[in-house]
């Protein structure tokens, strides 16, 4: 199994999760996936669609989201964003 996200996953879940947004509390903030799918270009189901392939590829489930929603986010903050420049 490939688990190295496409800019795409990358982008959305930091997105989604609202890594690059400034802490306002404790709470874990996320974007709507009607804003997402703006920002991105796409439909909200291809949103979700998009989003659980990319926690697959990083070996996460729904119910491991429910439980430990903060250590999701801890993981999917510390992703480098993907490479995309060809090599010679």
């Amino acid at each position: 199994m490939n688990n190295t996200l496409t800019h795409r996953e990358w982008r959305l879940l930091r997105l989604r999760y609202a890594i690059d947004k400034p802490k306002l509390s404790n709470s874990v903030a996320k974007e709507s996936y009607e804003v997402i799918a703006e920002e991105l270009g796409v439909s909200m189901q291809r949103v979700r669609q998009i989003k659980i392939d990319a926690l697959n590829k990083l070996g996460l489930d729904r119910e491991e989201l429910q439980v430990d929603r903060v250590a999701v986010m801890e993981l999917i903050a510390e992703l480098q964003e993907p490479d995309f420049r060809r090599h010679p």
